[in-house]
């Protein structure tokens, strides 16, 4: 009985192996189809965080480097920090607790790295820190349908309270 499981566990895990290289085969395929027909920035030395981010993205989406990608993801969420301290300290925007840092700052990096992970052909070609900004600026501006819903049930129970003391 034993032997028999364990047979089966065997024939269970070639099949995992085959499925990931067929997976792997098809991202390469789809990879190739988007990226190569495409001129990506890149830089041999990078010699700043705009460089270093053109390299990495060249990396990741050309030849599917995992290590690349995390690299572009941290360098980017660690960007979009600076940016938002810069503006609070800038003016304007006040001076918020790090946990309210924090939440916009992911909320910025979603916004941005949603596109990658969408679907293929979306590429930053002229400047990853302006697109960082944007995403920074795009999560401190605009309320997200949640926050809408959250402020307009304020509205109707501040309007129901206002009704039931005034009327």
């Amino acid at each position: 009985m034993v032997h028999v499981i364990q047979s089966e566990f065997a024939e269970i895990e070639l099949c995992i192996q085959a499925n990931k290289k067929l997976v792997e085969q098809a991202e390469t395929k789809a990879r190739e189809q988007f990226y190569n027909s495409q001129e990506l920035p890149y830089f041999e030395n990078p010699k700043n965080d705009s460089e270093r981010l053109f390299s990495l993205q060249y990396r990741y989406l050309k030849n599917g480097d995992e290590t690349a990608r995390k690299e572009l993801y941290t360098l980017s969420y660690e960007i979009m920090r600076r940016l938002l301290w810069y503006r609070m300290k800038k003016g304007g925007l006040g001076w918020l607790d790090e946990e309210q840092q924090n939440e916009i700052v992911a909320d910025a990096f979603l916004y941005v790295f949603r596109r990658y992970e969408r679907g293929k052909g979306y590429v930053v070609t002229k400047s990853f820190i302006s697109v960082l900004k944007n995403g920074v600026k795009h999560a401190l501006e605009y309320t997200t349908m949640k926050d809408a819903e959250e402020s307009l049930t304020g509205i109707k129970n501040l309007t129901k309270k206002a009704r039931a003391l005034y009327c």
